[in-house]
């Protein structure tokens, strides 16, 4: 191993320890002292070093943490929502929900009474056949590439986004749905920075694991990919399907209001 591959080796287990020390006091106000002294950095290398891997810093990390566990205390107990706003740190409960609506795409009493509706979608899912191969089409700005599987692919679908933050929340600007590793193209993209993620959804896998995604597997573009005149196009992108490591970024977006909004739009195409 070499000395830069052993620095890297050492920050990420330093950020592995922050992260498991962020997942032990999810129901306190941590600050960016307290989460830098297990690192055993100081806080402003720790920040800087945290931020260079996986691209937002500890407090926002830590913020997406509580929204996740905003949304495993909605599903899984009879909590009311001031209650759980209060639990995971939040003083205001309008502040809270307006936040958890921005970065999960629905509010948090939507996000509870919606867990009813997702197995009829995922059904509709599967009877209505999502494009196995895409449609090569000619446009002005494009995105396209490849994207591979796994031995653990099963079948299933796979969502692909163009998010406009480096962490998959809230509605991404451009989706599509796959049923197999194959190419796909966006087409018709406005001028903007975008990060490009999959993530996906087999048969095998229950409602819980679908609203609380943790261990799926899924593929991610680490660089923004830039759309403006100058680079109107982005093409053979290569993205390969993985097991989600600790320290990926925590997929916020509710992955069943995707596929709810992905099936509006087939329907009304047919």
């Amino acid at each position: 191993m070499s000395n830069r591959d052993e620095v890297m080796d050492i920050r990420k287990r330093a950020i592995e320890r922050a992260i498991h020390y962020m997942h032990l006091h999810i129901y306190e106000s941590l600050s960016l002292f307290d989460i830098a002294d297990v690192s055993a950095y100081s806080p402003f290398h720790f920040s800087r070093v945290f931020k260079k891997i996986l691209g937002v810093s500890p407090l926002y990390y830590f913020s997406t943490l509580k929204f996740q566990k905003a949304k495993e205390l909605l599903l899984k107990t009879d909590l009311t929502i001031q209650d759980i706003c209060l639990d995971i740190g939040h003083q205001s409960l309008g502040t809270f929900t307006t936040a958890f609506t921005r970065r999960v795409g629905l509010s948090p009493s939507s996000f509870r009474s919606s867990f009813m509706q997702l197995e009829e979608n995922l059904q509709l899912i599967w009877d209505i056949q999502t494009d196995k191969k895409d449609i090569i089409k000619d446009s002005d700005t494009v995105i396209s590439g490849i994207i591979s599987g796994t031995k653990s692919f099963q079948k299933g679908i796979i969502l692909i986004g163009l998010f406009s933050k480096v962490v998959p929340e809230g509605i991404p600007k451009y989706l599509k749905l796959m049923s197999q590793p194959g190419k796909f193209q966006f087409t018709g993209i406005k001028p903007g920075i975008y990060y490009l993620k999959a993530i996906v959804i087999t048969e095998n896998l229950t409602p819980m694991n679908i609203y609380l995604p943790q261990d799926l597997l899924g593929a991610k573009i680490e660089k923004p990919i830039i759309i403006n005149k100058a680079f109107p196009r982005r093409e053979r992108i290569e993205m390969i399907l993985k097991e989600r490591k600790n320290t990926d970024r925590t997929v916020l977006v509710s992955l069943p209001l995707l596929i709810q909004r992905y099936l509006k739009e087939k329907i009304r195409a047919i």
